[in-house]
């Protein structure tokens, strides 16, 4: 049951993040297959990857290691409740974390961080 709640989850906060290139008039495209779910956007350079509920840190970290050394910003979407986390896993790569958690329903995204 836990499984597809996280998958839920990691599907609402993809569905947000490509809501909100939308509104910018930004092409995205979507990467479940990946590790970790993606949504890349050409015209902003940036690929955005979404630490699911029940990743392991090392496996964010593989993940973003290999994202890292394309040409691409990476961003990684945190839930909010594993920020800390996210900082000691990558502390030192060149990455941006951005939290996130529900509230009344809905994806919110706090502000940028660099760990």
């Amino acid at each position: 049951m836990a499984l597809a709640i996280e998958y839920h989850d990691a599907d609402q906060v993809v569905a947000a993040t490509v809501a909100g290139y939308a509104r910018a008039n930004r092409t995205v495209i979507v990467d479940e297959h990946a590790p970790l779910p993606t949504v890349a956007c050409s015209e902003e350079g940036r690929i955005e990857v979404v630490w699911t509920q029940g990743a392991e840190p090392a496996a964010l970290a593989r993940t973003v290691a290999s994202l890292t050394a394309t040409a691409w910003d990476v961003w990684v979407l945190v839930p909010s409740e594993r920020l800390g986390i996210a900082h000691v896993a990558l502390r030192g790569c060149n990455v941006t974390l951005q939290p996130w958690w529900f509230e009344a329903g809905l994806v919110h995204f706090g502000r940028p961080e660099i760990p």
